[in-house]
């Protein structure tokens, strides 16, 4: 009995080390710029277009991905982000039979269509890819505009499922949000408060 046990804790061993080793000498930098394409490429499908200048991966067991100098723009709004760090979480992404990371970004600048621009002073979430729903929760953003809460959003339908995201803007963008335009996706909360709603599925 003994003996089997010895045998097994040794197999055991074997395959956590021969994982241990694969995960660290998978290419990351590679798979971090794939990844970047497919985003960039569906992104652009959906009518958002994003460039970035370079990007910068480190570590083995938790790659951490830095894309510098993002920029994002659909007809709305064009964001322009100094960098957005990208934390891969092994675990997570093994319980939810997907991907899961954790984002962070630096300060960065909104220009809208209004000729508004507001300054954000940074940002952070946590992203989850889990059949076809991406979730962000923990979401925390500071500076002219802010954001808390968390959201899902069904990537086959391009709809918005769920939603406890409350957004703080300055008052002169309250007349923006309560456009008709935006309506089916936002309602007020409060002053210079509004939450997205919840089954907000664009038009087709």
């Amino acid at each position: 009995m003994k003996r089997v046990l010895r045998i097994m804790a040794m197999v055991v061993l074997f395959a956590a080390s021969f994982a241990v080793t694969a995960w660290s000498l998978a290419p990351w930098t590679e798979a971090g710029i794939y990844v970047m394409d497919v985003i960039r490429l569906q992104a652009a499908r959906r009518g958002v277009f994003i460039t970035h200048q370079d990007i910068e991966k480190s570590g083995y067991l938790t790659p951490i991905y830095r894309v510098n100098s993002l920029e994002a723009e659909n007809p709305l709004v064009r964001a322009s982000m100094s960098n957005v760090m990208i934390r891969i979480l092994p675990l997570s992404s093994l319980l939810a039979f997907g991907g899961s990371c954790q984002v962070q970004f630096g300060d960065s600048e909104f220009d809208l269509m209004t000729g508004d621009s507001l300054n954000v002073d940074g940002g952070a979430a946590r992203l989850t890819a889990s059949g076809n729903l991406l979730i962000a929760s923990d979401v925390q953003v500071k500076g002219d505009v802010g954001a808390t809460g968390g959201i899902v959003y069904n990537l086959s339908s391009g709809g918005i499922v769920g939603s406890t995201i409350l957004l703080r803007v300055p008052k002169n963008l309250d007349g923006m949000l309560s456009s008709p335009f935006l309506s089916p996706y936002v309602e007020p909360g409060g002053p210079g408060e509004w939450r997205i709603k919840q089954n907000a599925t664009p038009d087709r």
